[in-house]
Protein backbone atom coordinates (compact mmCIF):
# COMPACT_ATOMS: atom_id res chain seq x y z
CA UNK A 1 0.00 0.00 0.00
CA UNK A 2 2.62 2.55 0.63
CA UNK A 3 4.20 1.87 -2.87
CA UNK A 4 1.26 2.35 -4.32
CA UNK A 5 0.67 5.68 -1.98
CA UNK A 6 3.73 6.71 -3.41
CA UNK A 7 3.38 6.30 -6.82
CA UNK A 8 0.02 7.49 -7.46
CA UNK A 9 0.85 10.94 -5.32
CA UNK A 10 4.51 11.20 -7.47
CA UNK A 11 1.82 11.06 -10.21
CA UNK A 12 -0.08 13.73 -8.91
CA UNK A 13 3.35 15.87 -8.06
CA UNK A 14 4.33 15.76 -11.68
CA UNK A 15 1.21 16.94 -12.72
CA UNK A 16 0.85 19.96 -10.35
CA UNK A 17 5.03 21.01 -11.35
CA UNK A 18 3.95 21.04 -14.97
CA UNK A 19 0.67 23.14 -14.18
CA UNK A 20 2.47 25.22 -11.78
CA UNK A 21 5.27 26.38 -15.07
CA UNK A 22 2.46 26.78 -17.73
CA UNK A 23 -0.23 28.62 -15.06
CA UNK A 24 1.86 29.28 -11.92
CA UNK A 25 0.45 33.22 -12.79
CA UNK A 26 -2.62 32.26 -14.44
CA UNK A 27 -4.05 30.29 -11.15
CA UNK A 28 -5.15 31.72 -7.65
CA UNK A 29 -1.92 30.69 -5.35
CA UNK A 30 -3.83 29.30 -2.97
CA UNK A 31 -5.10 26.83 -5.70
CA UNK A 32 -1.42 25.10 -5.61
CA UNK A 33 -0.91 24.90 -2.16
CA UNK A 34 -4.72 22.76 -1.68
CA UNK A 35 -3.12 20.35 -4.94
CA UNK A 36 -0.07 19.93 -2.47
CA UNK A 37 -2.11 19.18 0.65
CA UNK A 38 -3.69 17.00 -1.36
CA UNK A 39 -0.94 14.89 -2.90
CA UNK A 40 0.12 15.22 1.26
CA UNK A 41 -2.97 13.28 2.07
CA UNK A 42 -2.01 10.26 -0.41
CA UNK A 43 1.04 9.83 1.22
CA UNK A 44 0.04 9.92 4.61
CA UNK A 45 -3.76 8.03 4.57
CA UNK A 46 -3.73 4.45 2.99
CA UNK A 47 -7.22 4.39 2.07
CA UNK A 48 -8.89 4.86 -1.32
CA UNK A 49 -12.14 6.33 -2.07
CA UNK A 50 -15.11 4.19 -4.18
CA UNK A 51 -13.85 4.99 -7.45
CA UNK A 52 -12.69 2.69 -10.47
CA UNK A 53 -10.65 5.44 -12.19
CA UNK A 54 -7.75 7.94 -11.23
CA UNK A 55 -5.17 10.24 -12.45
CA UNK A 56 -3.03 7.60 -11.16
CA UNK A 57 -4.69 4.13 -12.09
CA UNK A 58 -2.56 3.69 -15.14
CA UNK A 59 0.73 4.17 -13.57
CA UNK A 60 -0.35 2.39 -9.97
CA UNK A 61 -1.81 -0.44 -12.70
CA UNK A 62 1.62 -0.79 -14.51
CA UNK A 63 3.53 -0.78 -11.20
CA UNK A 64 1.41 -3.88 -9.67
CA UNK A 65 1.50 -5.85 -12.93
CA UNK A 66 5.36 -5.64 -12.88
CA UNK A 67 4.87 -7.11 -9.24
CA UNK A 68 2.14 -9.61 -9.88
CA UNK A 69 4.72 -11.01 -13.24
CA UNK A 70 7.67 -11.50 -10.88
CA UNK A 71 9.22 -14.72 -11.37
CA UNK A 72 11.77 -17.81 -10.99
CA UNK A 73 13.62 -16.07 -13.90
CA UNK A 74 14.25 -12.98 -11.37
CA UNK A 75 15.12 -14.98 -8.59
CA UNK A 76 17.84 -16.29 -7.84
CA UNK A 77 17.11 -18.35 -4.70
CA UNK A 78 14.36 -20.29 -7.19
CA UNK A 79 16.05 -20.96 -9.80
CA UNK A 80 19.06 -22.25 -8.06
CA UNK A 81 16.74 -24.83 -5.85
CA UNK A 82 14.33 -25.54 -8.90
CA UNK A 83 14.47 -29.03 -8.54
CA UNK A 84 15.27 -29.52 -4.84
CA UNK A 85 12.39 -29.53 -1.83
CA UNK A 86 11.53 -26.07 -0.62
CA UNK A 87 11.34 -26.22 3.06
CA UNK A 88 10.01 -23.63 5.91
CA UNK A 89 13.55 -22.22 6.01
CA UNK A 90 13.63 -21.87 2.16
CA UNK A 91 10.52 -20.13 1.84
CA UNK A 92 11.30 -17.58 4.31
CA UNK A 93 14.49 -17.12 3.11
CA UNK A 94 13.00 -16.38 -0.35
CA UNK A 95 11.08 -13.81 1.39
CA UNK A 96 14.68 -12.14 3.05
CA UNK A 97 14.46 -9.74 0.09
CA UNK A 98 11.45 -8.33 0.96
CA UNK A 99 12.37 -7.68 4.66
CA UNK A 100 15.58 -6.26 3.93
CA UNK A 101 13.15 -3.81 1.65
CA UNK A 102 11.04 -3.18 4.79
CA UNK A 103 14.33 -2.86 6.88
CA UNK A 104 16.36 -0.21 4.66
CA UNK A 105 12.89 1.59 4.52
CA UNK A 106 12.62 2.02 8.21
CA UNK A 107 16.12 2.95 8.86
CA UNK A 108 15.73 5.52 6.12
CA UNK A 109 12.88 6.99 8.00
CA UNK A 110 14.56 6.43 11.28
CA UNK A 111 17.19 8.62 10.09
CA UNK A 112 14.85 11.18 8.71
CA UNK A 113 13.24 11.72 11.63
CA UNK A 114 16.07 12.22 13.79
CA UNK A 115 17.78 14.54 11.01
CA UNK A 116 14.76 16.77 11.55
CA UNK A 117 13.82 16.47 15.68
CA UNK A 118 17.41 17.73 15.91
CA UNK A 119 17.06 20.14 13.49
CA UNK A 120 13.63 21.34 15.28
CA UNK A 121 15.00 20.83 18.42
CA UNK A 122 17.92 23.54 17.80
CA UNK A 123 15.84 25.65 15.84
CA UNK A 124 13.44 25.81 18.73
CA UNK A 125 16.05 26.74 21.49
CA UNK A 126 16.74 29.59 19.95
CA UNK A 127 13.43 31.04 18.83
CA UNK A 128 12.54 30.13 22.44
CA UNK A 129 14.99 33.11 23.85
CA UNK A 130 12.77 35.84 22.31
CA UNK A 131 11.02 38.32 25.07
CA UNK A 132 7.49 40.07 24.98
CA UNK A 133 7.56 43.18 22.92
CA UNK A 134 6.99 46.79 25.08
CA UNK A 135 3.14 46.71 26.45
CA UNK A 136 3.06 50.10 23.77
CA UNK A 137 4.34 48.17 20.90
CA UNK A 138 2.29 45.64 21.45
CA UNK A 139 -1.48 47.91 21.85
CA UNK A 140 -0.35 49.86 18.55
CA UNK A 141 0.50 46.28 16.57
CA UNK A 142 -2.78 44.81 17.40
CA UNK A 143 -4.22 48.55 16.42
CA UNK A 144 -3.04 48.14 13.33
CA UNK A 145 -4.53 44.75 12.02
CA UNK A 146 -7.04 42.66 13.97
CA UNK A 147 -4.47 39.77 16.01
CA UNK A 148 -5.77 37.43 18.89
CA UNK A 149 -5.26 37.45 22.36
CA UNK A 150 -3.80 34.04 21.54
CA UNK A 151 -0.94 35.21 19.56
CA UNK A 152 1.82 36.76 21.30
CA UNK A 153 4.19 39.35 19.83
CA UNK A 154 7.58 38.57 20.88
CA UNK A 155 11.27 40.44 19.75
CA UNK A 156 14.59 38.60 19.55
CA UNK A 157 18.29 39.76 18.66
CA UNK A 158 19.04 36.17 17.15
CA UNK A 159 16.80 36.63 14.00
CA UNK A 160 17.45 39.11 11.23
CA UNK A 161 13.58 38.96 9.60
CA UNK A 162 9.85 38.89 11.06
CA UNK A 163 8.69 35.04 11.34
CA UNK A 164 6.23 33.09 12.33
CA UNK A 165 6.51 30.69 14.98
CA UNK A 166 4.08 27.76 16.81
CA UNK A 167 0.53 26.10 16.20
CA UNK A 168 -1.69 25.84 19.38
CA UNK A 169 -0.10 29.06 20.50
CA UNK A 170 1.58 30.94 17.81
CA UNK A 171 3.75 33.69 17.95
CA UNK A 172 5.08 36.95 15.99
CA UNK A 173 8.59 37.05 16.60
CA UNK A 174 10.11 40.56 15.06
CA UNK A 175 14.13 41.04 14.96
CA UNK A 176 15.51 43.57 17.47
CA UNK A 177 17.15 45.58 14.69
CA UNK A 178 13.34 46.13 12.91
CA UNK A 179 12.09 49.76 13.11
CA UNK A 180 8.91 48.97 15.48
CA UNK A 181 8.24 52.71 13.98
CA UNK A 182 8.08 52.23 10.73
CA UNK A 183 4.27 51.73 10.13
CA UNK A 184 4.24 50.68 6.84
CA UNK A 185 6.05 47.72 7.32
CA UNK A 186 4.49 46.85 10.27
CA UNK A 187 1.37 46.59 8.64
CA UNK A 188 2.42 44.41 5.97
CA UNK A 189 4.19 41.98 8.14
CA UNK A 190 1.99 41.77 10.67
CA UNK A 191 -1.27 41.08 7.22
CA UNK A 192 1.78 38.52 6.10
CA UNK A 193 2.40 36.79 9.39
CA UNK A 194 -1.43 36.57 10.76
CA UNK A 195 -2.45 34.86 7.17
CA UNK A 196 0.06 32.27 7.73
CA UNK A 197 -1.27 31.55 11.55
CA UNK A 198 -5.19 31.54 10.23
CA UNK A 199 -4.22 29.13 7.69
CA UNK A 200 -2.08 26.73 9.88
CA UNK A 201 1.17 26.83 7.45
CA UNK A 202 3.29 26.38 9.89
CA UNK A 203 1.39 22.82 10.59
CA UNK A 204 1.26 21.71 7.39
CA UNK A 205 5.04 22.33 7.32
CA UNK A 206 5.54 19.56 10.00
CA UNK A 207 3.14 17.07 8.66
CA UNK A 208 5.25 18.30 5.01
CA UNK A 209 8.40 16.80 7.53
CA UNK A 210 6.67 14.10 8.40
CA UNK A 211 5.94 13.07 4.86
CA UNK A 212 9.38 13.12 3.27
CA UNK A 213 10.61 11.08 6.24
CA UNK A 214 8.52 8.39 5.80
CA UNK A 215 8.62 8.28 1.77
CA UNK A 216 12.24 9.38 1.72
CA UNK A 217 13.08 7.24 -0.98
CA UNK A 218 10.95 8.57 -3.18
CA UNK A 219 12.74 11.91 -5.44
CA UNK A 220 9.66 13.10 -6.24
CA UNK A 221 8.22 14.19 -2.62
CA UNK A 222 11.31 16.28 -2.20
CA UNK A 223 10.42 18.28 -5.13
CA UNK A 224 7.01 18.75 -3.63
CA UNK A 225 8.25 19.72 -0.45
CA UNK A 226 10.66 22.50 -1.62
CA UNK A 227 7.50 23.93 -4.19
CA UNK A 228 5.54 23.85 -1.71
CA UNK A 229 7.21 25.66 0.56
CA UNK A 230 7.52 28.56 -2.22
CA UNK A 231 4.06 28.21 -2.71
CA UNK A 232 2.84 28.80 0.81
CA UNK A 233 4.93 32.01 0.40
CA UNK A 234 2.84 32.96 -3.34
CA UNK A 235 0.02 32.54 -1.47
CA UNK A 236 0.52 34.12 1.55
CA UNK A 237 1.49 37.52 -0.79
CA UNK A 238 -1.23 37.12 -3.00
CA UNK A 239 -3.86 37.25 0.06
CA UNK A 240 -1.94 40.12 1.63
CA UNK A 241 -2.54 42.11 -1.81
CA UNK A 242 -5.94 40.47 -2.03
CA UNK A 243 -6.71 42.61 1.45
CA UNK A 244 -5.12 46.05 1.01
CA UNK A 245 -5.43 46.48 -2.89
CA UNK A 246 -3.85 46.48 -5.36
CA UNK A 247 -2.63 49.53 -5.28
CA UNK A 248 -0.40 48.43 -2.40
CA UNK A 249 1.65 46.66 -4.37
CA UNK A 250 4.29 48.29 -5.00
CA UNK A 251 5.25 49.37 -1.43
CA UNK A 252 4.56 45.96 -0.20
CA UNK A 253 7.29 44.51 -2.98
CA UNK A 254 9.46 46.90 -1.31
CA UNK A 255 9.08 45.99 2.06
CA UNK A 256 9.53 42.34 0.83
CA UNK A 257 12.73 43.49 -0.90
CA UNK A 258 14.24 45.52 2.00
CA UNK A 259 13.60 42.25 4.16
CA UNK A 260 14.88 40.00 1.82
CA UNK A 261 18.43 41.68 2.10
CA UNK A 262 18.22 41.06 5.89
CA UNK A 263 17.02 36.96 4.75
CA UNK A 264 16.17 34.71 7.66
CA UNK A 265 18.08 31.77 7.63
CA UNK A 266 15.48 28.64 5.85
CA UNK A 267 13.39 27.35 8.87
CA UNK A 268 11.86 23.94 9.14
CA UNK A 269 8.99 25.23 11.85
CA UNK A 270 8.21 28.73 10.91
CA UNK A 271 7.54 31.00 8.34
CA UNK A 272 9.88 34.22 7.51
CA UNK A 273 8.75 37.20 5.94
CA UNK A 274 11.74 37.23 4.16
CA UNK A 275 13.78 36.38 0.49
CA UNK A 276 12.20 32.79 -0.73
CA UNK A 277 12.66 32.83 -4.31
CA UNK A 278 11.87 36.33 -3.96
CA UNK A 279 12.53 37.19 -7.69
CA UNK A 280 8.79 34.67 -8.57
CA UNK A 281 7.27 36.11 -5.49
CA UNK A 282 7.45 39.92 -7.00
CA UNK A 283 6.54 38.66 -10.42
CA UNK A 284 3.33 37.16 -8.88
CA UNK A 285 2.86 40.22 -6.75
CA UNK A 286 3.30 42.70 -9.85
CA UNK A 287 0.93 40.51 -12.12
CA UNK A 288 -1.39 39.88 -9.43
CA UNK A 289 -5.08 39.96 -10.48
CA UNK A 290 -8.44 39.15 -8.79
CA UNK A 291 -9.91 35.67 -9.60
CA UNK A 292 -12.51 35.49 -12.86
CA UNK A 293 -14.88 32.84 -13.47
CA UNK A 294 -13.15 30.74 -16.06
CA UNK A 295 -9.88 30.84 -13.74
CA UNK A 296 -12.44 29.75 -10.74
CA UNK A 297 -14.28 27.24 -12.84
CA UNK A 298 -10.70 25.73 -13.82
CA UNK A 299 -9.45 25.60 -10.29
CA UNK A 300 -12.51 23.18 -9.09
CA UNK A 301 -12.24 21.03 -11.87
CA UNK A 302 -8.18 20.44 -11.40
CA UNK A 303 -9.05 19.96 -7.92
CA UNK A 304 -11.67 17.45 -8.35
CA UNK A 305 -8.97 15.87 -10.89
CA UNK A 306 -7.10 15.91 -8.36
CA UNK A 307 -8.82 13.80 -5.67
CA UNK A 308 -9.06 10.65 -7.99
CA UNK A 309 -5.21 9.84 -6.95
CA UNK A 310 -7.69 8.48 -3.85
CA UNK A 311 -9.50 5.82 -6.74
CA UNK A 312 -9.77 2.49 -5.80
CA UNK A 313 -7.11 0.53 -7.57
CA UNK A 314 -8.85 -2.72 -9.78
CA UNK A 315 -6.42 -4.41 -10.46
CA UNK A 316 -4.74 -6.72 -7.46
CA UNK A 317 -1.45 -7.30 -6.64
CA UNK A 318 -0.71 -11.53 -6.33
CA UNK A 319 -0.37 -12.13 -2.62
CA UNK A 320 -2.06 -9.02 -1.53
CA UNK A 321 -5.76 -8.95 -1.64
CA UNK A 322 -5.92 -12.46 -3.23
CA UNK A 323 -8.90 -13.85 -0.72
CA UNK A 324 -11.54 -10.89 -1.78
CA UNK A 325 -11.05 -11.16 -5.73
CA UNK A 326 -13.71 -11.57 -7.97
CA UNK A 327 -13.98 -14.38 -10.06
CA UNK A 328 -13.64 -13.49 -13.23
CA UNK A 329 -14.53 -16.57 -15.00
CA UNK A 330 -17.71 -17.42 -13.51
CA UNK A 331 -21.17 -17.74 -15.32
CA UNK A 332 -23.76 -14.93 -14.67
CA UNK A 333 -25.50 -16.55 -12.00
CA UNK A 334 -22.43 -16.57 -9.72
CA UNK A 335 -21.54 -12.72 -9.73
CA UNK A 336 -21.45 -12.65 -5.87
CA UNK A 337 -19.29 -15.68 -5.56
CA UNK A 338 -16.07 -14.56 -3.90
CA UNK A 339 -13.03 -16.06 -4.95
CA UNK A 340 -12.21 -19.38 -3.19
CA UNK A 341 -9.24 -19.61 -1.48
CA UNK A 342 -10.20 -22.03 1.35
CA UNK A 343 -9.44 -22.18 4.55
CA UNK A 344 -5.89 -22.35 4.45
CA UNK A 345 -5.67 -19.23 2.52
CA UNK A 346 -3.87 -17.70 4.75
CA UNK A 347 -1.37 -20.51 5.17
CA UNK A 348 -1.12 -20.41 1.50
CA UNK A 349 0.15 -17.06 1.06
CA UNK A 350 2.64 -17.20 4.26
CA UNK A 351 4.29 -19.95 1.87
CA UNK A 352 4.07 -17.86 -1.32
CA UNK A 353 1.23 -19.22 -3.13
CA UNK A 354 -2.06 -17.31 -4.12
CA UNK A 355 -4.89 -17.90 -5.89
CA UNK A 356 -6.37 -15.48 -8.66
CA UNK A 357 -9.37 -16.48 -10.65
CA UNK A 358 -9.04 -19.80 -9.82
CA UNK A 359 -5.51 -20.15 -10.86
CA UNK A 360 -2.61 -20.55 -8.81
CA UNK A 361 0.36 -19.06 -8.19
CA UNK A 362 3.86 -19.50 -6.30
CA UNK A 363 5.95 -16.57 -5.43
CA UNK A 364 4.01 -15.20 -8.45
CA UNK A 365 4.41 -17.75 -11.18
CA UNK A 366 1.23 -19.77 -12.42
CA UNK A 367 1.20 -23.08 -11.31
CA UNK A 368 0.55 -25.84 -13.95
CA UNK A 369 -0.11 -28.75 -11.71
CA UNK A 370 -0.75 -27.88 -7.81
CA UNK A 371 -0.94 -30.65 -5.42
CA UNK A 372 -1.83 -30.43 -1.83
CA UNK A 373 -1.37 -33.68 -0.21
CA UNK A 374 -2.51 -34.91 3.60
CA UNK A 375 0.01 -37.19 5.46
CA UNK A 376 -1.68 -40.63 4.08
CA UNK A 377 -1.46 -39.13 0.39
CA UNK A 378 -4.61 -38.11 0.05
CA UNK A 379 -5.39 -34.69 -1.55
CA UNK A 380 -6.52 -31.80 0.62
CA UNK A 381 -6.26 -29.53 -3.06
CA UNK A 382 -5.68 -30.67 -6.65
CA UNK A 383 -5.41 -28.54 -9.30
CA UNK A 384 -4.38 -28.45 -13.34
CA UNK A 385 -3.73 -25.44 -15.08
CA UNK A 386 -2.37 -25.85 -18.68
CA UNK A 387 -1.92 -22.51 -18.12
CA UNK A 388 0.82 -22.98 -15.91
CA UNK A 389 4.44 -23.14 -15.77
CA UNK A 390 5.48 -24.88 -12.82
CA UNK A 391 4.34 -28.20 -11.05
CA UNK A 392 4.21 -27.77 -6.97
CA UNK A 393 3.43 -30.03 -4.29
CA UNK A 394 2.70 -29.35 -1.15
CA UNK A 395 2.94 -31.85 2.20
CA UNK A 396 0.94 -31.38 4.92
CA UNK A 397 2.08 -33.26 8.66
CA UNK A 398 -0.07 -34.72 11.19
CA UNK A 399 -1.84 -31.59 12.09
CA UNK A 400 -2.43 -30.92 8.78
CA UNK A 401 -0.18 -27.79 9.06
CA UNK A 402 1.99 -27.49 5.97
CA UNK A 403 5.49 -28.99 6.33
CA UNK A 404 7.30 -28.20 3.22
CA UNK A 405 6.68 -27.20 -0.79
CA UNK A 406 9.03 -29.14 -3.26
CA UNK A 407 8.55 -29.10 -7.25
CA UNK A 408 7.44 -31.91 -8.74
CA UNK A 409 10.83 -33.98 -10.80
CA UNK A 410 9.82 -34.19 -14.87
CA UNK A 411 9.57 -37.84 -14.08
CA UNK A 412 6.86 -37.10 -12.04
CA UNK A 413 5.23 -34.37 -13.82
CA UNK A 414 5.61 -36.60 -16.97
CA UNK A 415 4.04 -39.03 -15.00
CA UNK A 416 0.89 -37.25 -13.98
CA UNK A 417 0.46 -35.54 -17.54
CA UNK A 418 0.53 -38.93 -19.37
CA UNK A 419 -3.26 -39.38 -17.87
CA UNK A 420 -4.17 -36.78 -20.20
CA UNK A 421 -2.45 -37.37 -23.81
CA UNK A 422 -4.71 -39.61 -25.42
CA UNK A 423 -7.16 -36.34 -25.30
CA UNK A 424 -4.89 -34.59 -26.93
CA UNK A 425 -4.17 -32.02 -24.05
CA UNK A 426 -2.63 -29.56 -25.92
CA UNK A 427 -5.97 -29.04 -28.57
CA UNK A 428 -8.57 -28.96 -25.77
CA UNK A 429 -10.53 -25.81 -24.80
CA UNK A 430 -10.77 -24.31 -21.75
CA UNK A 431 -14.17 -26.33 -20.47
CA UNK A 432 -12.15 -29.58 -21.82
CA UNK A 433 -9.47 -29.73 -19.21
CA UNK A 434 -9.98 -31.39 -16.13
CA UNK A 435 -9.89 -28.38 -14.66
CA UNK A 436 -10.07 -27.36 -10.21
CA UNK A 437 -11.44 -29.54 -8.01
CA UNK A 438 -12.29 -27.49 -4.97
CA UNK A 439 -13.55 -28.33 -1.32
CA UNK A 440 -15.94 -25.58 -0.71
CA UNK A 441 -18.42 -24.19 1.93
CA UNK A 442 -22.16 -23.30 1.54
CA UNK A 443 -22.16 -19.45 1.52
CA UNK A 444 -20.21 -19.53 -1.67
CA UNK A 445 -22.18 -21.55 -3.71
CA UNK A 446 -24.82 -19.33 -6.07
CA UNK A 447 -28.14 -19.14 -5.11
CA UNK A 448 -29.46 -21.78 -7.75
CA UNK A 449 -26.98 -24.33 -6.41
CA UNK A 450 -27.65 -23.64 -2.64
CA UNK A 451 -31.65 -24.23 -3.30
CA UNK A 452 -30.98 -27.52 -4.87
CA UNK A 453 -28.80 -28.60 -1.79
CA UNK A 454 -31.48 -27.33 0.54
CA UNK A 455 -33.69 -29.85 -1.32
CA UNK A 456 -31.37 -32.63 -0.67
CA UNK A 457 -31.81 -35.54 1.88
CA UNK A 458 -28.92 -36.22 4.71
CA UNK A 459 -26.81 -38.76 4.47
CA UNK A 460 -27.17 -39.38 0.65
CA UNK A 461 -24.99 -38.72 -2.12
CA UNK A 462 -25.63 -36.12 -4.63
CA UNK A 463 -23.59 -34.85 -8.36
CA UNK A 464 -25.03 -31.64 -9.01
CA UNK A 465 -24.84 -30.75 -12.33
CA UNK A 466 -24.69 -26.66 -13.59
CA UNK A 467 -23.20 -26.13 -16.82
CA UNK A 468 -19.54 -25.91 -16.24
CA UNK A 469 -19.84 -26.99 -13.35
CA UNK A 470 -20.61 -29.80 -10.92
CA UNK A 471 -20.80 -30.55 -7.41
CA UNK A 472 -20.68 -33.46 -5.56
CA UNK A 473 -22.78 -33.15 -2.08
CA UNK A 474 -23.09 -35.45 1.02
CA UNK A 475 -24.53 -33.91 4.20
CA UNK A 476 -24.15 -35.92 7.94
CA UNK A 477 -20.50 -36.62 7.45
CA UNK A 478 -19.27 -37.63 11.37
CA UNK A 479 -16.02 -36.57 10.36
CA UNK A 480 -13.39 -34.55 8.39
CA UNK A 481 -12.60 -35.26 5.07
CA UNK A 482 -10.06 -35.48 2.34
CA UNK A 483 -10.36 -36.15 -1.47
CA UNK A 484 -8.12 -37.60 -3.88
CA UNK A 485 -9.54 -37.21 -7.59
CA UNK A 486 -8.22 -39.39 -10.52
CA UNK A 487 -9.70 -38.46 -13.66
CA UNK A 488 -9.31 -41.21 -16.67
CA UNK A 489 -7.40 -40.34 -20.20
CA UNK A 490 -10.61 -39.50 -21.80
CA UNK A 491 -11.55 -36.58 -19.79
CA UNK A 492 -14.69 -37.51 -19.51
CA UNK A 493 -14.80 -39.70 -16.54
CA UNK A 494 -13.27 -40.46 -13.27
CA UNK A 495 -13.13 -41.83 -9.58
CA UNK A 496 -13.23 -39.49 -6.77
CA UNK A 497 -11.96 -41.17 -3.39
CA UNK A 498 -13.26 -39.46 -0.27
CA UNK A 499 -11.90 -40.80 3.06
CA UNK A 500 -12.44 -39.99 6.85
CA UNK A 501 -9.70 -37.79 8.61
CA UNK A 502 -10.64 -37.35 12.26
CA UNK A 503 -14.04 -36.45 14.14
CA UNK A 504 -16.42 -34.30 14.05
CA UNK A 505 -20.20 -33.69 14.09
CA UNK A 506 -22.68 -32.31 11.48
CA UNK A 507 -20.30 -32.08 8.75
CA UNK A 508 -21.03 -32.03 5.07
CA UNK A 509 -18.82 -33.08 1.94
CA UNK A 510 -19.13 -30.04 -0.78
CA UNK A 511 -16.49 -30.02 -3.48
CA UNK A 512 -16.91 -27.90 -6.77
CA UNK A 513 -15.31 -29.96 -10.07
CA UNK A 514 -14.61 -27.33 -12.91
CA UNK A 515 -16.16 -29.05 -15.49
CA UNK A 516 -18.78 -32.09 -16.10
CA UNK A 517 -17.70 -35.38 -15.68
CA UNK A 518 -19.13 -39.15 -15.37
CA UNK A 519 -17.80 -39.79 -11.78
CA UNK A 520 -17.43 -42.85 -9.57
CA UNK A 521 -17.31 -42.11 -5.86
CA UNK A 522 -15.56 -44.12 -3.64
CA UNK A 523 -16.18 -43.20 0.32
CA UNK A 524 -13.59 -44.97 2.36
CA UNK A 525 -12.55 -47.39 -0.48
CA UNK A 526 -16.47 -48.83 -0.71
CA UNK A 527 -18.40 -47.03 -4.37
CA UNK A 528 -21.54 -45.39 -3.34
CA UNK A 529 -24.84 -44.67 -4.98
CA UNK A 530 -25.38 -40.94 -5.70
CA UNK A 531 -28.59 -38.80 -7.54
CA UNK A 532 -27.85 -36.55 -9.96
CA UNK A 533 -29.55 -33.33 -10.27
CA UNK A 534 -29.24 -31.26 -13.56
CA UNK A 535 -29.84 -27.11 -12.95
Amino acid sequence: MLLKMSISSSILIILIVILRFVALNRLPKKFFVLLWNIAILRLLIPFDLPMHYGLASPMTKLADSGISHYNTANSPLITETLKEPITDTTVALSLNNVAWMTIVWAAGMAVMLVIFGVLYWREYQKIRTALPISKESDDYFRSVTTIPKRVKLLVSDRISTPLTYGVLSPKIIFPKIFKLSDNTKIKYVLTHEMIHIKRLDNLWKIIILIVVSIHWFNPFVWIMYRLLNRDIELSCDEKVVALLGETAKKEYVTTLVDLAEKQYHWSFISNGFGKNAIQERIVAIMTFKKATCLSIGCTVVLLAGAITVFAQNDFKVAGTDAGTMSKAHITEDKKNYLEKTEIEDGEYLHHGITVINGAYYYQGVRIRIFMDLRENKSFETFSFDKEGTVDIRLIRSKNNSIKKIEYLTKEEADEILSDFEDSELDGQTEEQHTGVITRLAKEELPNKVIDAINSCDDEKWYVINDKEYQYVYFNGLTANYAFQPEIYADSHSGTLQIYDMGTSTKNYVLLEIERNISLKILYNHSQVAYTEIAL
